[in-house]
This record gives C-alpha cells, sequence and structure tokens, in this order.
C-alpha cells in the first residue's frame, strides 16, 4: 500500500497541542506519522 493519507486537526486540536509538554507531542506526532502512513495500524474506533 504505497497512498498516504494526510490527518487534519482542528483549531481547537492545534491550541490544545502547543501547551503540551515536549515529550507529549513527540508520541503525539508520532502516532500521527504512523496514521498517515498506515490508518489500519490502530483498532477501530467504537
Amino acid at each position: 500500500m504505497n497512498n498516504k493519507y494526510k490527518i487534519f486537526t482542528t483549531e481547537q486540536f492545534d491550541l490544545d497541542f502547543k501547551d503540551l509538554d515536549n515529550s507529549i507531542k513527540i508520541q503525539i506526532e508520532d502516532e500521527i506519522e504512523q496514521l498517515e502512513k498506515n490508518p489500519y495500524v490502530e483498532k477501530p474506533l467504537g
């Protein structure tokens, strides 16, 4: 699967994200990168 997906964030996410500790930001950025590569890696919501 060579498709790459794009994760879009909301304004509220962006505001909250900038206030997070840097170590948490890195974890979230890593997860977003993984989801962009393969959105089927994680368990489905619901």
